[in-house]
């Protein structure tokens, strides 16, 4: 609405809560990159082209992209209960999961659910401060006296900061 005369003149200061920097990553590349955002008024001053010219310094803004989910890894006793048998008094689930590495840097694993038919019986999300993160839990106990005898599902879901997940299931007998 401003055109740069005194009848629609323009506001001094503009804030990017006025006019946000919209952009799409499922459009980008994986990692992280540099956008350079440079300001332009109504007619036309601080293009790029003239940025350049008068070496005006852009501003220079960070992009992180991740379009891979975490990958979980599991292991204990519970993941060979068909070959141990279902005779033992308890079983141990230890999970691990990753997401990103210094090379392919990812938003990091923020949380670790496992299900037990459903419910959920072991959370964490201990929070991740640097990109890259990975969390491996203590050990959970299935203890067979708790359960009926029969069929059971374990769940173990691993959402990274983004939102992706990675879900691997367990059939278990009892």
């Amino acid at each position: 609405g401003c055109w740069g005369d005194p009848s629609r003149a323009c506001p001094r200061t503009v804030s990017s809560a006025d006019h946000p920097f919209n952009y799409d990553p499922s459009l980008m590349p994986q990692g992280e990159d540099w956008a350079r955002v440079y300001a332009t008024d109504p007619i036309s001053h601080g293009t790029p082209a003239e940025a350049a010219e008068k070496a005006l310094t852009p501003i220079e803004v960070k992009i992180k992209v991740d379009h891979t989910p975490p990958s979980v890894s599991l292991s204990g006793t519970l993941t060979e209960q068909a070959v141990l048998g279902s005779n033992r008094p308890s079983y141990g689930l230890k999970l691990a999961a990753t997401d990103g590495t210094s090379e392919k840097p990812q938003s990091g694993v923020a949380k670790t659910v496992l299900k037990l038919d459903g419910k959920v019986v072991e959370e964490s999300a201990p929070g991740c401060g640097t990109k890259n993160c990975a969390i491996t839990p203590p050990e959970w106990k299935l203890e067979a006296a708790s359960y009926s005898a029969g069929s059971h599902l374990v769940e173990v879901t691993a959402t990274d900061a983004v939102g992706l997940s990675t879900t691997k299931t367990l059939a278990i007998e009892l």
